[in-house]
C-alpha cells in the first residue's frame, strides 16, 4: 500500500509522515517513509547546482528511492508484515517548482507517474490560515524552505490535479492543528486498505479513536463478522479470547479516556483471530 503526500510548502506533509511512521509501526506492521528529496539535496549543498541539473537529480533520486521502497516492502510482506509506504512528495511534484522548459528538458512528463494507491493533497497554511503562516515558517525545522506566503498560496491548487493515476483526497486544516488532518487521512486509509492487511487496519482504527474528532463514524470490518463501533474496540479487555458481539452496547460518552487503545497492549485476539504470542509471524485467522 503506497500513500503519496503532496501539496505546497508548509502543509504538514513531513510532520504527518513522521506521525504515521511512529503511530502505525507495530509488531506486525511496518511503515517505510521516503523523505522529501529536494530538502535533502539542498541541505547537502545541491542547491548550488544549475536549475536543470538540480531538478534532474531530484527526479532521478525520487524514482530510485520509490523503487527501493517497493522492493523493501515486498521483502517485509513476504515475512508476514503489513507494510505502508509513505512518500513525502512524488515524481511529478517538481513540475510545480520549475518552469515548463526546465521540466521538459529533464523529461519529467516522460517518467511514469508512479504506483500510488492513494494521493493526499494537503493544503498549505498559506491558504488554510494565512495569519499563522509566517510564524509557522520561522518555527519549522525545514531550513531549505524559502517560499513566501503568496508563492505557497499560488502553488497550492496546482497540486490537486498534478496526479491522475490514483484517487486524490484534499485535506484542509483550517486553523486546527495538524492532528486533524492526520485523523481525516487515517479515516481515508482505513477505507482504502484491503481487508487482507488486517493488522494495519487495526492499528489505524486504534489511532483514529485516540485522535480528536467525531468518533461515531469509526468502525472496523472483520471478514466474516460484524462491523465493530469505536466504543466496542476501545472497550476490549486486555488479552481476552472472548469474541466481541455487535450488541450496540458501550459507554455513551464517546470518549476513550482511561481505556486501552494501543494494539500492542490491547490484544485483538477476541475478534480478529488467534495471533502467535511467540513470534510476529506467521499469522492465521479463524
Amino acid at each position: 500500500m503506497t500513500l503519496l503526500l503532496t501539496g505546497a510548502p508548509c502543509a504538514g506533509k513531513s510532520t504527518i509522515a513522521d506521525m504515521l511512521e511512529r503511530r502505525l509501526t507495530g509488531h506486525h506492521t511496518r511503515v517505510i517513509v521516503v523523505r522529501e528529496v529536494a530538502t535533502a539535496l539542498i541541505l547537502a549543498g545541491g542547491g548550488r547546482m544549475e536549475p536543470i541539473e538540480f531538478q534532474r537529480q531530484i527526479l532521478a533520486t525520487q524514482v530510485r528511492l520509490e523503487n527501493e521502497a517497493c522492493e523493501a516492502a515486498e521483502a517485509l510482506s513476504a515475512d508476514g508484515y503489513d507494510v505502508l509506504i509513505v512518500l513525502d512528495r512524488g515524481r511529478r511534484d517538481g513540475k510545480i517548482f520549475c518552469d515548463a522548459s526546465t521540466w521538459a528538458a529533464i523529461g519529467g512528463d516522460e517518467v511514469e507517474e508512479g504506483q500510488y494507491d492513494i494521493i493526499a493533497h494537503l493544503t498549505s497554511l498559506a491558504v488554510d490560515a494565512p495569519a499563522t503562516f509566517d510564524d509557522a515558517q520561522r518555527q519549522g525545522q525545514n531550513a531549505a524552505r524559502e517560499y513566501t506566503r503568496a508563492q505557497c498560496a499560488t502553488m497550492c491548487p496546482q497540486f490537486r490535479t498534478l496526479y491522475t493515476g490514483a484517487p486524490v483526497v484534499t485535506l484542509t486544516g483550517s486553523t486546527r492543528p495538524v492532528v486533524y488532518k492526520l485523523r481525516r487521512l487515517l479515516e481515508v486509509l482505513r477505507h482504502r486498505i484491503p481487508h487482507s492487511m488486517m493488522e494495519l487496519q487495526l492499528r489505524i482504527t486504534a489511532e483514529i479513536v485516540r485522535l480528536p474528532g467525531n468518533m461515531d463514524r469509526v468502525s472496523v470490518y472483520q471478514p466474516g463478522g460484524p462491523v465493530l463501533s469505536h466504543r466496542q474496540i476501545v472497550a476490549m479487555p486486555l488479552h481476552s479470547d472472548e469474541h466481541v458481539d455487535d450488541t450496540g452496547g458501550g459507554d455513551d460518552s464517546g470518549g476513550s479516556e482511561g481505556r486501552p487503545t494501543d494494539l500492542d497492549t490491547c490484544s485483538p485476539k477476541g475478534f480478529v483471530g488467534r495471533l502467535s504470542d511467540a513470534s510476529p509471524r506467521p499469522r492465521t485467522y479463524r
